[in-house]
């Protein structure tokens, strides 16, 4: 089975957020990662590894806010998706879409709403798409 490599950026909205009170472990990131069979290169100054497996890094943008704290901005997941074997991905566009879908259904129980794939900028082929999902317990 064919798979792709898709960083997906996590905007964080709910600002700041105390890594210590979420519990986070937060380390230190190394210059690359081996993703599902890519070589991952992640951003540079402040970011933070929350999590890594063979299929998949969380990093975490995160700003120092005192003795033990970090506010945390931002989330960047870049994980090794799986292409059906049916599926044509020919350009950007369907990759887009077809990654989407597989974020939607992932998400299934959590999805609150979705938004189209749309291109962010034509220089680089950028595509983007909005999902909005339920986190943690409502109080």
């Amino acid at each position: 089975m064919k798979s792709v490599l898709a960083p997906v950026l996590f905007l964080s909205f709910l600002l700041p957020q105390s890594a210590t009170a979420q519990g986070a472990m937060l380390v230190p990131v190394p210059s690359e990662y081996r993703i599902g069979g890519f070589n991952f290169h992640p951003p540079g100054d402040n970011w933070m590894q929350a999590r890594a497996s063979d299929q998949s890094v969380r990093l975490v943008y995160a700003l120092s806010a005192g003795e033990g704290m970090v506010d945390m901005q931002a989330e960047l997941l870049a994980a090794a998706y799986p292409i059906p074997g049916e599926a044509a991905v020919e350009d950007p566009a369907l990759f887009a879409e077809l990654s989407r879908r597989q974020q939607i259904e992932e998400r299934r129980e959590r999805l609150v709403a979705r938004g189209v794939v749309e291109v962010l900028t034509r220089r680089m082929d950028i595509r983007q798409y909005t999902i909005v999902t339920k986190v943690g317990e409502e109080n």
